[in-house]
């Protein structure tokens, strides 16, 4: 939670006033240095409900904010939650699926996208290449074509973190992207849902005000670094499993690919040129540009064009 008193108490009573019975969970706040009155809402709650806790720390970052959620979880099961979110009501799916599906590591759902008016727009999770409602390793779910994203579209297995200390980045904005992936290739038993059981709350983009390009071209050097992690990642099964390897080395290599697309359709609309050359400037820097082989022909074909730099200026 960080400056959330807009939305704080919303999220919280979703979960508070759904089917869920109150001795299934606890709520545990992790308050990111919050400077408006988020804090003394959340505070109030607790005196309430005693299964509603608060740890205060100083402001980090949500990467950091989960990591102290891990260190303080008193539980089986976590459940990454936004503070601008909400439940959807019929959360009673979460026990009975923990139930009918034993020792799970991760629990993969599909949850709403949801604009500010409420209204539904859209499926997130859906994984359609993955399929559902079978007990698979995450090994088997990133070679059918897991794709990496929000976490809390997951439940995770709380002993399953700590044994393999995964914790998130705290210094990138797309920490979810990179901390999933890492994730879903330790997982031993991963369940894929279509259950709907979150609300995920979409705002309006603002990347074209001045402080909006700022964001683009942090998002973009983040995915820059997310990419490298998923290289890396690839690399440490280069030796035990080459095909888990190719797989994940692959999907590192289309997500440079879509970010020098992006930088290419910049220039031809003649925007962000400052942006442009930061974001070529850290591709180079690791070794990611000109951009490599790809399997696909028309990728290739492309690339070609996309690897003339003077288009990309």
């Amino acid at each position: 939670m960080y400056n959330s008193s807009a939305f704080i108490e919303k999220a919280v009573f979703s979960i508070l006033q759904s089917s869920l019975e109150k001795e299934f969970y606890d709520i545990l706040i992790i308050d990111d240095g919050s400077t408006d009155n988020s804090l003394n809402i959340v505070q109030k709650i607790s005196l309430e409900f005693n299964n509603v806790k608060v740890v205060i720390q100083e402001n980090g970052g949500a990467g950091k904010a989960r990591n102290t959620g891990i260190k303080y979880a008193n539980s089986e099961y976590i459940w990454f939650f936004d503070s601008d979110d909400t439940a959807a009501t019929n959360l009673g799916v979460i026990p009975a699926q923990l139930k009918k599906y034993k020792n799970i590591d991760i629990f993969s759902y599909h949850y709403n996208w949801v604009k500010g008016n409420d209204k539904i727009i859209g499926i997130g999770n859906s994984q359609p290449l993955v399929k559902c409602d079978k007990v698979f390793s995450g090994r088997e779910a990133i070679l059918q074509g897991y794709k990496p994203g929000s976490v809390c579209g997951l439940i995770i297995r709380t002993d399953f973190l700590r044994e393999n200390a995964l914790c998130f980045r705290t210094d990138i904005t797309q920490e979810d992207s990179e901390f999933t992936y890492r994730m879903f290739a330790l997982a031993s038993r991963v369940l894929f849902s279509s259950h709907l059981i979150y609300n995920y709350l979409l705002y309006n983009s603002q990347r074209n005000s001045p402080h909006g390009i700022r964001l683009q071209e942090k998002y973009y050097l983040d995915a820059i670094e997310v990419a490298k992690s998923f290289k890396e990642l690839a690399l440490s099964f280069q030796n035990s499993d080459y095909i888990l390897y190719m797989k994940i080395n692959d999907y590192a290599d289309s997500v440079l690919f879509g970010i020098v697309w992006s930088v290419f359709k910049w220039r031809i609309k003649g925007r962000c040129a400052v942006v442009r050359y930061s974001i070529l400037q850290k591709m180079k820097e690791y070794g990611f540009y000109p951009l490599g082989q790809y399997k696909k022909r028309r990728k290739n074909i492309l690339r070609g064009l996309l690897n003339i730099e003077l288009f990309l200026k």
